[in-house]
């Protein structure tokens, strides 16, 4: 028998918003492993989950790749047959890795498929529906979108080798070195991640007045700074870990 987990990055949240997750992941049509990975912020709660629970002995302040890194790698060497990520205040449709599954053997076969591509619904803390237009996939494709397979396993460790100047585009930065590898990647339009925005952006573009606590959007002249200050072996070794030119 296949199996397959979720690897969520845990950053102190609180327990009923730990527990949506998990639940979710528990709820999936087909049996699926929770590894929740610390970030240096363990709570006594989180053994009253059925789940495989990892601590870092310290938050590393780059926005889960770190956790990620660990916990995906965890499942390659696990010899997981598939995995996603879902942060801790994102939760998974009951259907989510059924669909993978599905669209994969449906488009490749299941083992020649290397990335699934899944949509998301984007939501407010209080779980409402937030009415935001997602981004070009040729842009950006969030981390909790992509179901891997082992034909991507090799590619995991670009989460550990990504700067901490730009670990707030993490997921941009991987989609696009993803897409350079040449991978079987097949794409589903049904909506299975729900994710939970504090983007200010999103509930501008929606029309709305952004909640105190959301964060800016990315800061492009802080990452042209940082590139324009590497000195040339520092971009040679970031363009061989990463797989991305700069230069």
């Amino acid at each position: 028998m296949k199996k397959y987990a979720v690897i969520t990055a845990y950053n102190g949240e609180d327990f009923d918003i730990i527990k949506r997750c998990h639940d979710s992941v528990g709820n999936q049509t087909l049996k699926t492993d929770h590894i929740i990975v610390c970030d240096g912020k363990y709570r006594d709660f989180l053994t009253l989950l059925d789940a495989r629970i990892i601590i870092l002995d310290k938050n590393h302040g780059d926005y889960g790749n770190t956790p990620r890194s660990i916990g995906a790698n965890l499942a390659a060497c696990e010899r997981y047959d598939g995995f996603c990520f879902c942060d801790s205040d994102n939760w998974l449709d009951g259907r989510h890795i059924e669909t993978c599954i599905e669209q994969a053997k449906r488009v490749f076969g299941e083992d020649l498929c290397d990335c699934i591509i899944t949509s998301r619904t984007f939501r407010r803390e209080d779980g409402k529906i937030l009415n935001v237009k997602e981004d070009d996939v040729q842009v950006h494709v969030d981390t909790g979108c992509i179901f891997y397979f082992p034909g991507s396993y090799y590619t995991l460790s670009i989460f550990s080798l990504i700067p901490q100047e730009l670990s707030i585009a993490g997921d941009r930065v991987f989609w696009t070195a993803l897409k350079q590898k040449g991978l079987n990647i097949a794409f589903v339009d049904s909506k299975t991640v729900n994710y939970t925005t504090l983007w200010r952006k999103h509930y501008i573009d929606s029309g709305e007045i952004p909640p105190t606590n959301t964060r800016e959007d990315i800061n492009k002249n802080k990452i042209v700074l940082w590139k324009n200050s590497l000195a040339p072996r520092e971009t040679e070794i970031f363009e061989r870990g990463v797989g991305i030119k700069i230069g």
